[in-house]
Formats: structure tokens, sequence, C-alpha cells
């Protein structure tokens, strides 16, 4: 079912936002911003050191929020706040349940996502069914790390026993796969002009 050029794969490590799970980051800093009550900056690739933090596991969700009323001059209450971060959140992408279930009789499936404790609860009976389909998902904010830090990478290998070269790393971020890449890791980076079905066939 792979239509890869690099033979060997053996196991397929997927991302999760943007690959499985649609997410849509205007909605959380429109969101923030009707909050805050003015323009703010939130972006992915200059967000302020507190989200890193947070999904890394360094910081718990009550010191999260009060580092967002700070960073945005924020009044909310916490159901507010947290409202406004989850507002990024969509849902599972349609058929890739199914995709995962095609794949597991050929491949090892494992999940590498950056997210953090009020998202990964938000969601999880949304994707309960997906997750129950790898053999491991390695979730940042239990880890201690996150992508593009290579470290995490290594982490992956180490806990699955896989060679670099057997290894598929399936993300929508370049700077992920990057990172990857630099270990010998196999990628396919997720693009409106690259989608995750020109990958199977």
């Amino acid at each position: 079912m792979l239509n890869h050029s690099q033979p060997g794969i053996s196991t397929i490590l997927f991302d999760l936002g943007g690959v499985l799970y649609d997410i849509n980051l205007r909605r959380t800093r429109d969101s923030l911003m009707l909050l805050a009550g003015r323009d703010i900056e939130f972006q992915l690739t200059t967000q302020d050191a507190v989200f890193d933090e947070f999904e890394t596991g360094a910081i718990p969700p009550d010191v999260f929020r009060n580092r967002l009323r700070s960073l945005y001059g924020i009044t909310a209450d916490d159901t507010d706040i947290d409202a406004a971060w989850n507002a990024l959140l969509i849902g599972m992408i349609p058929g890739r349940v199914e995709l995962l279930r095609a794949l597991k009789p050929q491949y090892r499936l494992a999940l590498l996502s950056n997210i953090n404790p009020l998202h990964h609860e938000r969601i999880r009976s949304e994707v309960e069914e997906a997750f129950a389909e790898f053999e491991h998902c390695f979730l940042s904010y239990e880890m201690g790390l996150r992508k593009p830090d290579v470290r995490i990478f290594s982490r992956v290998l180490d806990t699955l026993g896989v060679a670099p070269q057997n290894l598929l790393f399936i993300d929508d971020s370049p700077q992920h796969i990057a990172a990857a890449e630099t270990l010998g890791i196999a990628t396919y980076h997720v693009t409106p002009v690259q989608p995750l079905v020109g990958l199977f066939s």
C-alpha cells in the first residue's frame, strides 16, 4: 500500500494535528483576541516560550492559564480561557481511522504529537479509535520534549527499537521534517499540494 521511493519501511510514525486531526490555529488566535480586546501575536513559528513549556509538561494548566492572562492582558476565567485555547481543535479528518486500520496489517504504527494536557483531554474521546491502532503514542507533554528537538526522535527510535532508515515519519511542519531527516529518518511532508492520500496507493 505504501507508495514511497525509499524501500525497507517497516514502521510509520504519524503526526496528529494537521495529518490525522484537523486544526485551525486562527480560531484560537481570534478567540484569544476577543478575550484580550486587542490584536495579538499567535503563530506556530513565533510562539512565546509559554507554549513550548506547556507542550513539554514543564508547567501545569493553572500556570499556563495565568501566563496567558499576563501575556495578553486577559482577565477571563478558566472556562473561557480553556474554550479559547481549545478553539483550534476541529476533529478527526474523515477516513483517517480507516487508513490506519488498512495499514496496520503491513506496518508497525506509532504516533508522535506535540500536545498539551488541555488539548489531549479535550480530544480524548474523538481520537480514541485512532489511538487504539498505534503500538505507541508519544506525547510531548508526557515526554518532556517536543518536535523539532532531535532528542525526541532519538527517544522514539530507541523505544520502538527501529533503525532510522526503516521508519517513515509523516508530519505537516517543515521544521519537524528537517529535524527527523538529520537522523536519517525517511519522511513525508504533508502539504495542501502533497496530501497524505498521495502517499498511499
